[in-house]
Formats: C-alpha cells, sequence, structure tokens
C-alpha cells in the first residue's frame, strides 16, 4: 500500500500526462486496502478518487474503481446499491469487447452473489461470461489471471457443494428403511 502512495505522488509530481498510471497506483491502492481489510481507510479515500476520475470524465478510471471497491458495498451490507453503481458505471463505458471494467464487474457478481448464498448464479455468471474473457486476453496478465481465476474457483467450489448437498439429500429419500 504504501508502494502504492509513493508511486501515486511520484507519478502526481512528474507530469500532468500521466494520468493513466496515476490511476494505475489508484487501482493498486483500492486492491491492497480491501485486500487487507482496511475498508474504513476505503470508504474515506473512495470519494476523492472517483470525484477525480468523474471531473475529468475518466470513465475508465470512474467504473474500475467502483468495480474494485466491491467489498465496501458488502460490508455494509448493501449489495443491490452496489450491483447498482457498478453497472451504471460500467454502462457508460462504450468500447466493444471486454476490457477491465467489465472483469472487475464480472469479479464484483461472483463476490456479491456468493455474500448473498445465490451459488449457481455466481457460477453461472462467471461462466457465461468466461468465453469474452478469454477473448479479450485480459488473462495474459498475471494480476488480471489471479483475480478471475480465484473468482471463478470460488464460484465453481460453492456450486459444487450446493449439488453434493442436493445429491445427498436425494440419496437419503431414496436409500431404503431398514
Amino acid at each position: 500500500l504504501e508502494l502504492c502512495d509513493r508511486a501515486e505522488r511520484a507519478f502526481r509530481s512528474i507530469s500532468s500526462g500521466l494520468a493513466w498510471w496515476v490511476n494505475t497506483a489508484n487501482s493498486f491502492s483500492i486492491e491492497a486496502l480491501a485486500t487487507l481489510g482496511e475498508l474504513g481507510e476505503l470508504r474515506r479515500r473512495l470519494p476523492a478518487l472517483l470525484n477525480e476520475a468523474d471531473g475529468h470524465a475518466d470513465i475508465y478510471a470512474g467504473s474500475v474503481f467502483r468495480a474494485r471497491a466491491y467489498p465496501t458495498w458488502m460490508a455494509a451490507d448493501k449489495v443491490d446499491a452496489g450491483r447498482v453503481a457498478i453497472r451504471r458505471a460500467v454502462g457508460r463505458w462504450e468500447r466493444a469487447g471486454f476490457y477491465d471494467p467489465h472483469l472487475w464487474q464480472m469479479i464484483a457478481d461472483v463476490r456479491f452473489d456468493l455474500y448473498e448464498g445465490k451459488t449457481t448464479a455466481a457460477w453461472t455468471g462467471i461462466e457465461g461470461r468466461w468465453p469474452s474473457l478469454v477473448r479479450s486476453r485480459l488473462l495474459v496478465g498475471q494480476f488480471s489471471r489471479i483475480h478471475a481465476y480465484a473468482a471463478r474457483g470460488s464460484a465453481a467450489v460453492a456450486a459444487a457443494g450446493v449439488l453434493q448437498a442436493r445429491d445427498r439429500k436425494e440419496r437419503e429419500v431414496h436409500e431404503p428403511i431398514p
């Protein structure tokens, strides 16, 4: 986190033409804060980041920041509001294809579904988008690949657990009474 913050300050001090690098450092800061469980600090920083992105009409940064901050919505137990905010932000992204905003929306949707116990929705949602993700070539990048496969694996394990429980119940119903 400290290195992300230091990088962000360094990029800002060099030139005003390094917005992508500043946003990348901030994006990694969001991830670091979420991973460290520092959701209070993330909630404190996020409005300024979003105001800056929105003020510069930076749809990419605004959508990625909103989507990557999905844990704050879960911590506040406001998953529906989180889905709407992320969907609205990513919906402003008009490029055809599958980009970082779509990746982080997909990951947020999986995490939201699992948080709500919607294991089948988590699994079918990520599997439905997976071919677009593969075609996008985002999986070439290690960071994106790790997060995408972690979300897919979480959805698969949760869905398998539901299927296993369902199979166990069916076997119990069909077993003869001694």
